[in-house]
């Protein structure tokens, strides 16, 4: 019986100056899973599934929302997002 491999992720949520946006609404669409970012914008996801052609989205009121498709694990690592 095989196992899924589960892999922690995480990145900032960043606005267009560059500074980590506190409190950002977080989900990877097709998991269902939602977090908010704490101080500097950080954000983590623990027991991701292993695969590819995940949506992750990224929210805060009064700045607007991103989303970019990503692959568990992504070969540089990175999860970041940019708010318009």
């Amino acid at each position: 019986m095989a196992t899924d491999e589960l892999i922690f992720i995480g990145g900032v949520v960043r606005d267009q100056a560059g500074s980590g946006v506190d409190g950002a609404w977080v989900q990877i669409d097709e998991l269902a899973k939602q977090t908010t970012t704490s101080d500097g914008g950080r954000f983590s996801f623990p027991n991701v599934r292993r695969g590819s052609g995940y949506t992750l989205r990224a929210q805060a009121v009064e700045i607007g929302s991103v989303k970019r498709m990503i692959d568990v694990p992504e070969p540089l690592g990175q999860y970041d997002l940019t708010l318009p």
